[in-house]
């Protein structure tokens, strides 16, 4: 008895060509790893504007890369958020894990300050 492509269910026949293309890629992990790449270089070109960071990510301390922020504005326009804390000191143990070349911090919200303190406001931008 001989058995055709066309003989085979739909899920068989895609399943055989998916698994033989992703060993011709070099892909034995059936292409898991192949998507998470391809799902993180999409999801790091998608930028949110200050508005969403502000809504996603309240009263906390946010580090933005490939971010855009003009010299005249209080806050970024947007970015891409690499790493956020509500605590301070938690948030710079993650910030020196693998620290990028470039970054910004900032505080997303309104800070809690006893009556007797004051705020202080400024940018640094370092270049190397």
């Amino acid at each position: 008895m001989q058995v055709t492509l066309a003989d085979l269910p739909d899920d068989v026949v895609s399943g055989f060509f998916t698994a033989t293309g992703n060993r011709f890629m070099g892909e034995m992990d059936g292409g898991i790893g192949r998507q998470k790449a391809e799902f993180k270089a999409s999801s790091a070109r998608v930028r949110p504007t200050w508005e969403e960071i502000e809504k996603l990510y309240v009263q906390e301390w946010v580090e933005l890369v490939d971010y855009e922020w003009s010299e005249q504005a209080i806050h970024p326009r947007s970015g891409i958020v690499r790493v956020h804390a509500k605590d301070r000191s938690e948030f710079d143990r993650l910030v020196a894990i693998d620290p990028p070349m470039e970054s910004a911090v900032i505080f997303v919200g309104e800070p809690k300050l006893s009556p007797d303190s004051y705020l202080s406001t400024f940018r640094v931008l370092e270049l190397v």
